[in-house]
Order: structure tokens, then sequence, then C-alpha cells
């Protein structure tokens, strides 16, 4: 099972997608392992017993078992457990760090999928890639990987039928050269052999990092003019060479090599087919796209903070998403007006779809999975009767003189190996498949800005006033893009690819008046809310009343918090002479002393 640190939960207890494939090597190694040990102390006796030397080609073939038998054990001991920890899948793109911003060109063409509503596919390139096109055409909506791979196996599969028709095509042009054609025709075989093998088995070592680069180059035109081109001279540069070519008659590659080019054309068939079940239909790209137009008085980066709040309270079993980009809006208070830009992409944490575990029952019941299983049990089939062929090989090198040795069974040892390597490492890039789901979700906000300086209070009567600074946005675009996305990945920390996107219009438009709400409700008046700032608030106002009566008699002491107290003369009365004055355009009363009206600026007249 794989871990999924810090977790408490199991949707990232994912089953090891290996456990089958790990059956078979350790089978396969196990059997090698044995088998080279075995070989190696018969070896040991038969030095014992005479010293031949030629025998000891049986310690190198004993030694390569043994290495073969360790590799596959190790391999399957590598995939014995299987962790999936925080940070996996990988992103679509790179990762803003918190509390930075910036974005990537991924972010950038992941905002244009949203906004072209459309994933983008590579055109098929070159006449082989466009005829295989052609012929599966949903091919081109494959991820990148199961595409390159596609190419690579489709351009294998032509080499090996070429390879059988240039092979046919010199040994019957080379037959009317007489009876010592016959040793020729070994080298030939041999060859060939040795190109098919290195056909099948050099590639798979860089497979998980396959681009379109190796499938390119795996059938240039250069190696094909090359092999048609050796195909009809091959014979007659033979003859020529023939007094410097050693007799190879004892490794005897006929009818090896023809068995060899058969079966794997039949292993590339399966993988093929195991290719073309990874590929679907066309996939739906819906994504839900809101646009509204805001008139607001607040700085727009409350919105991109807010965006941020709503994301985070969203948390996929409280992962932290993914943010891909993050520009904040440039606003200059100290310039009257200007335009600005902001932007924020992110992605939840993505989910496993199918989290399963794979069994022989499974393996058997699911048409992705079935050419996989055929493979494996191909290639271990494959790989013990290798050993098989080996191990007698080594017991003939030790029971037989050097001028008696036949190596037939020992190139069907070769040729299987290669063929049981073949298969399971071609099954082996396609088992590790998962597919993920996850939110992506964009917003953009543009427009331009006013500056302008808010003072709250009247200036003659009120003792506390205030002034802010004001932001004013008129018609300011706000777009918004969300879609639910479907991904894939073919190994634990490989790229990921984007599978189909759906919408999700009830969110989006949630989303979109939220925000819209939480711009309109921001406040523009400066005003203390802490509750110490209202009691002192109270309190000068007491003190402002106080000081506003003449002839204080009496001294009363106003407590302003923590001890702290204020003196003030307070009168025990006004005197009857000084009666409040009152505005003659307004009619509000005022201070007996007053030159003005307080509330709207009227000069006092003197009764």
């Amino acid at each position: 099972m794989s871990f999924d640190y810090g977790s408490d939960s199991n949707k990232f207890n994912l089953p090891n997608p290996m456990r089958l494939e790990n059956i078979f090597l350790l089978l396969c190694g196990s059997v090698l392992l044995i088998a080279g040990l075995l070989l190696l102390l018969m070896v040991k006796q038969a030095i014992a017993a005479e010293t031949i030397y030629y025998k000891l080609a049986a310690v190198l073939l004993a030694v390569a078992m043994l290495g073969a038998g360790v590799s596959l054990l190790g391999w399957a001991m590598r995939q014995l457990r299987f962790f999936f920890g925080r940070g996996r899948p990988i992103s679509l793109a790179d990762d803003v760090p918190n509390g930075m911003q910036g974005k990537s060109p991924a972010s950038d063409s992941l905002r244009e999928v949203l906004r072209q509503q459309a994933l983008v596919y590579q055109e098929p390139q070159g006449a082989l890639s466009t005829l295989l096109h052609s012929i599966v055409p949903n091919l081109t909506f494959a991820p990148e990987r199961i595409r390159n791979l596609a190419l690579l196996h489709f351009k294998k599969g032509i080499t090996l039928l070429l390879v059988l028709a240039a092979l046919t095509l010199s040994l019957v042009g080379g037959k009317a050269h007489g009876p010592e054609w016959q040793h020729f025709a070994d080298w030939i075989g041999v060859a060939f052999m040795g190109y098919v093998i290195w056909l099948l088995l050099a590639p798979v070592n860089n497979a998980l990092g396959l681009s379109l680069r190796d499938a390119e180059q795996t059938l240039s035109p250069s190696r094909l003019v090359l092999m048609l081109v050796l195909a009809i001279l091959g014979p007659v540069l033979l003859l020529k060479l023939a007094p410097k070519l050693p007799n190879v008659a004892w490794l005897d590659p006929f009818p090896q090599v023809f068995v060899l080019i058969v079966l794997a054309l039949a292993v590339y068939g399966v993988f093929y087919l195991a290719l073309l079940r990874n590929v679907k239909q066309p996939p739906n790209t819906v994504v839900s796209n809101k646009q509204d137009t805001w008139s607001i008085n607040c700085h727009p980066g409350l919105a991109l903070e807010e965006f941020a709040r709503e994301m985070q309270n969203n948390w996929q079993e409280s992962i932290p998403n993914r943010t891909y980009s993050r520009l904040e809006p440039h606003i200059d208070l100290n310039e009257k007006s200007g335009k600005f830009y902001a932007e924020a992409l992110e992605e939840t944490q993505p989910l496993p779809i199918d989290a399963t575990a794979v069994s022989f029952a499974s393996a058997l019941a699911s048409p992705r999975l079935q050419p996989l299983l055929l493979l494996d049990v191909i290639g271990a089939s494959f790989i013990l009767l290798a050993t098989v062929f080996l191990t007698l090989s080594g017991m003939q090198i030790l029971s037989v003189t050097a001028s008696t040795f036949n190596a037939n069974l020992l190139t069907y040892g070769a040729v299987f190996f290669a063929l049981g390597m073949y298969a399971i490492c071609s099954a082996h890039q396609l088992w590790q498949r998962f597919e993920f789901k996850s939110q992506l979700i964009s917003i953009e906000m543009s427009g331009h800005y006013v500056t302008a300086q808010l003072d709250h209070g009247n200036v003659l009567k009120d003792s506390i006033k205030t002034n802010s600074h004001v932001v004013q946005i008129e018609s300011m675009t706000f777009r918004l893009w969300l879609t639910e996305l479907t991904s894939v990945t073919f190994q634990n920390g490989s790229q990921r690819y984007a599978l189909s996107l759906a919408g999700n219009a009830e969110r989006a438009e949630q989303l979109l008046r939220h925000f819209k709400k939480f711009a309109h409700d921001q406040a523009i008046i400066l005003a203390p809310k802490a509750q110490a700032d209202q009691q002192r608030h109270a309190v000068l106002g007491q003190f402002n009343q106080a000081a506003a009566l003449p002839d204080a008699s009496e001294v009363m002491a106003i407590p302003l918090g923590d001890g702290v107290l204020i003196n003030t003369a307070v009168a025990d009365a006004a005197p009857a002479s000084k009666r409040p004055k009152f505005c003659s355009k307004c009619g509000s009363a005022t201070l007996p002393e007053g030159l003005f009206c307080g509330e709207c600026g009227e000069k006092i007249i003197e009764a």
C-alpha cells in the first residue's frame, strides 16, 4: 500500500500497481538464481576433476545467469512498497510559493486551455506518424506518453517486418553464389540476430524517459535506406571478405533468428493492443466561465485575498492547493488614476479516481489490464524457457570437447531471454497508470482606478474626525473560469497529462456571487472598532462636553481607563443671561458664544 504523510484519509492509500508484475519477476529471478548457482557448482566439480580451460566458458554463463537473476529480484524488491505522499502527483505547472507572486509559461498554457475550453494536442509529424494517426484516429487525443510509445512501437514493428524481408532476400539471393554460401549465411544470421536483440532491448532501458525524438529516430530514413542497401549488397560484400571471416558455424543461427523475429512480432502485437486499450474517445472540454462588471470603492487586492481564503476553505483532505499563478494588482495611491491587472490560478489536490487493488481476477476482468497480464505471462514463460536452455547449454559445455560443441542451446536461450525481457519491460510501462480528479480555478481582474481622500466628520462641531484614501473603480472586469479536471500519470513522480475538462456552472456562479458581495461590502470610512477605542471615544465626548461649559465651578475627575484621571471643571448651571442661540437659516441651536452655525455654517446674527 502507499502512504500519504500527515493525512487521516485513506483516499491516498493506492494499491501497489506492480503487485502482479512482482510475482513474475520474483519467480523468474529466483529460478535464474538457483539455476546459476547449480551450474556454478557443476563447474566447480568439473574444474576440480580436470583442468580444461575451454570449460571456463560455463563459468561466464553461470555468472551471467546469476547476474540476471539478482537483477530481476532487485527489480521486484524495489517495487514491493508503493509510496504516494504529499506533492504527488506532480503539478501541471511550477508552483508559486506561499506569500509570493509570479507565474510560468506552463501556467499561461493552463490559463489558455481554460480560456479556449480546449486541450492542446500535438499534430502528427512525418510520414509514418501521419499513417499511424490515420489508422488510429483517436490516438490524437491520447496522452503524449501513449502517443510517443505508439509511434515508437509502430516503427519497431515495421522495422521487424523489414528485417524479416531483408533476411529472406539476403538468403535467397546468396544461394546463387554456390555451396560456399553456407559459410556466409551463418554470418548473416548472426548479424541479424544481434540487431534484433538490440532492437528489442535497447529502447526499453530509456522507455520511462521516452520523448518524441526517441520515437522519431527508431526508424529514420537513413536507417531504412541503410537496411535496404545491406539487404541487397550484403551478400556480395561478404563474398569479398570471405578469406578474412572466421567460421561461426558453431553458433548455428538458423532457425533461431527466424524464431526470434516471428515471436518478437507476436509480442509486439500484444503490446500494441495494450497501447490501444489506453486510447479513449475524444474527451469533453467544458469550462464554466463567468464574467461580470463591478463598480467598487475598495482595493482590488482585497478580492484576491478573499479568493485565497475561499480556496483554503475548500482544501481537499486538508491539503493545500497548488498555486500556479498569482499576480497582485498594483495601485499607486500617489497617482490620481491608473490601470491595474490581477490574476490567480489554483488547482485543488488531485484525488485518485480508482483505488481498487490489482489481482489476477480484476486484471482478467479489465480490458485495459488483460493484455498487460498476458505480456507478463508470456515474458515469464520465455525467461523460464531460456533458463532451461541456458542451463542445458552449460551442462553441454562441461560434458563435450571443444571440437564437438554446438551453441544451438545457447542461442535459443539468448533468444528467449531477450523476448521475455522485452515482454515484461513493455508491460511495465503501462502498469502504473493512475487517473485523478481535481478542480482548476482561475480568476482575472482588470480595469481603471481613481484615488481620492475622503474626510468624515463635522469640521466645526465634531471633536473626532477621520480621513481615508479611497480607491474608486468603475466598470472593472471580473472573470472566473472553473473546471473539473481529469488527469493521468503513468509512473509515480512522472509527468501528469490532462485528459478531460468538465464544467461546474453551479459552483462557478456561487463563487462569483461570493466575491462580488465581499467586494461591495467593504467599508471606505475609517472608524474605531475596538472596544478600547469606543471607551476612550466616550470619555473624550464627556471631556469635550465639560470643556464647552463656561465658568465651571467644580472639577470632575473623568476616568480614562487603567487608573488615569482627567480633571475638568464642571459648572453647576449656566448663567441665565447666556441663552442658547438659534440659526436663522436652519434653526439649529448653537452655543451662546458661537459665531457660526455648526450645521450649515451660517453666521449667527445677534438678536
